[in-house]
């Protein structure tokens, strides 16, 4: 772990923030490593790398998203002045400039990007019953305020879920891109915020950073080292702290054919495994496939020591690589993603080429399929001294 301070003056006021990290120890010598979009590429006839949405939101006219904005921003305006920012910031009220973009995202999600301007106003001064309408733009001409704000709507009212803010944070809007499909969370219906990449690192002066699930009793959690991830807690992860994901990458020679280990119940010819990992040098296939294998050995009719040296051969065959990456989909800002490759191949059936059929685990049923041009290339790729 470890930590370091951040602070910031403006008109004599001080502000500071203390940041603690989980940042784990890899030892890499001697590990051969791969690069993400060359895995991708690979994988592409297999089944996606990480899971992702391709689901789009349903554009909202802008004069529809400014009514819903508006009635946002008293709300919006108590988070920036709730948030540990230099006092000149948050007490003044921002008033809505512009709305550059709305979708929505499912019947209770909307997700909009939008610019914000200071006023001469307190905020103060609106809580007491002033009419935002009697405040003026501050002269000079001071640049905007953007805004990332997802919102969960209802048919009496809107409430903020999530927002990002940070001055001329509207020229990193990502556009042409879908906000809802940017802003959806794999694994399950969940959305976070939308954090831009260059926001994205604790050490931006961020005016406003509220991620999705933000609770008191989460603070307690070491951040993601890798900056803002936009959603709070675990996410689809199994732990908070960094996690290891292995792809994994098994052949066994079946005459004169090759076959790779596939995920069965999938609508691909073939799909790679990709599991989370609890103990990486023991179990580098996960605890799932490892419970599987060793059902399978059993059932023929090998004893528990001749399982564990079946299991001991397989795991001594196997090459781990590294997946150079920075992010994941699945990262939140208290768990994070270590991607690795397990690769195999039993040339001789000494070990997991023995077992023809395997038994289900859960959800999870594997088995062998004939591998193709792609999958060759994949084994290739993976095991390098083949």
């Amino acid at each position: 772990s470890f930590e370091f301070s951040t602070s910031s003056s403006q008109n004599d006021k001080v502000t500071g923030q203390n940041f603690i990290f989980d940042l784990p120890f890899r030892d890499i010598e001697g590990e051969s490593k791969i690069e993400e979009d060359t895995l991708k590429k690979l994988l592409e006839p297999f089944g996606k790398l990480y899971k992702s949405s391709e689901e789009e939101g349903t554009p909202i006219s802008i004069s529809e998203a400014t009514l819903s904005v508006e009635k946002m921003i008293t709300e919006l305006n108590r988070l920036i002045r709730d948030e540990d920012y230099p006092i000149a910031e948050r007490e003044k009220y921002w008033k809505l400039k512009t709305v550059i973009q709305g979708e929505k995202c499912d019947s209770t999600t909307h997700v909009y990007a939008l610019a914000l301007q200071k006023t001469d106003c307190e905020f103060e001064q609106i809580l007491e019953g002033k009419s935002s309408t009697d405040c003026s733009e501050i002269a000079g001409n001071p640049r905007p305020l953007g805004c990332t704000v997802l919102s969960q709507v209802t048919s009496e009212d809107a409430k903020i879920i999530g927002a990002v803010c940070r001055i001329g944070l509207e020229k990193e809007f990502p556009m042409q891109k879908s906000l809802c499909q940017l802003s959806r969370y794999p694994g399950e219906e969940k959305f976070k915020t939308l954090v831009p990449e260059k926001e994205s690192s604790w050490l931006e002066d961020v005016i406003l950073y509220a991620p999705v699930g933000v609770q008191p009793n989460l603070t307690k959690f070491r951040l993601n080292y890798r900056g803002r991830q936009g959603i709070v807690g675990l996410g689809m992860l199994p732990h908070y702290g960094p996690v290891d994901m292995s792809v994994i990458t098994i052949f066994r020679k079946a005459g004169e054919d090759t076959e790779v280990l596939s995920v069965l119940d999938s609508g691909l010819p073939i799909e790679i495994p990709k599991v989370f990992v609890s103990d990486l040098s023991k179990k580098p296939f996960g605890d799932e496939i490892d419970g599987i294998l060793r059902e399978a050995f059993k059932t023929t009719g090998l004893s528990s020591s001749q399982t564990e040296e079946k299991l001991e051969k397989l795991y001594s065959a196997t090459t781990i690589s590294d997946v150079e990456h920075r992010e994941t989909p699945y990262d939140t800002d208290h768990a994070y993603v270590f991607t690795k490759v397990a690769a195999a191949l039993d040339k001789s059936k000494e070990h997991i080429g023995s077992i023809d059929t395997f038994p289900s685990e859960g959800k999870l049923q594997i088995g062998w399929k004939k591998a193709d041009k792609s999958a060759l290339r994949l084994m290739k790729a993976v095991i390098p001294k083949i």
